[in-house]
């Protein structure tokens, strides 16, 4: 999947603040939950997986997915 540069940056400002990102995906590839990970302790965001509003080109494989981002 791709993302233009506003999520990247995005991605990385989160990054930057949190040791690890989750993102989970549903079986259309659209983000529909987002995990940060703190001081040993993952910290659900609900609301910012609508703000990412990631631009994606999907694979045809329809699952559901997660790939989780270290610092």
């Amino acid at each position: 999947m791709w993302y233009d540069i506003t999520v990247t940056k995005m991605i990385q400002k989160y990054l930057d603040m949190y040791s690890k990102i989750n993102l989970q995906f549903d079986a259309e590839g659209k983000v529909n939950k987002v995990d940060l990970f703190q001081e040993g302790k993952w910290i659900s965001s609900p609301t910012l997986a609508k703000r990412m509003r990631l631009q994606h080109i999907a694979l045809p494989v329809k699952q559901k997915a997660s790939i989780t981002l270290t610092r």
